[in-house]
């Protein structure tokens, strides 16, 4: 006779990584229900970003405590230049025990070439 064991962790919620279109990513923003963090470099963000966005560099020596700062319930949004960053960042996220975390998918270039606006710094 075998005996089949199932564990599970409830109290440890896994995290999901959802990838989102522009669209998908315009109507999260304007439900205003999610933390929106672009993870470029400061100059890149100071230059152009999404309106309401907060900068937090994922190449940065204080990520870990920028994202300790963040409300890890909260749903968050996050974007770069073309999604790579971002990815990665996502995954910090997920072992920072993030439940919610959206990833702008193709970053700020899907979300320009969607004809959707950005604040530009002017020069």
């Amino acid at each position: 006779m075998t005996i089949a064991a199932v564990y599970s962790c409830k109290d440890k919620q896994t995290a999901t990584i959802v990838k989102v279109s522009a669209e998908e990513a315009d109507t999260l923003i304007k439900s205003d229900d999610v933390t929106l963090v672009d993870v470029r470099q400061q100059r890149f963000f100071q230059d152009r970003h999404l309106a309401n966005a907060i900068n937090i560099p994922v190449e940065n020596d204080s990520l870990n405590e920028a994202l300790d700062r963040l409300d890890p319930n909260q749903p968050i949004l996050i974007y770069c230049n073309t999604g790579k960053s971002s990815e990665r960042c996502a995954t910090i996220l997920k072992e920072k025990g993030f439940k919610k975390i959206y990833d702008l998918e193709g970053g700020l270039e899907q979300w320009e070439a969607s004809g959707r606006q950005v604040i530009i710094k002017n020069n």
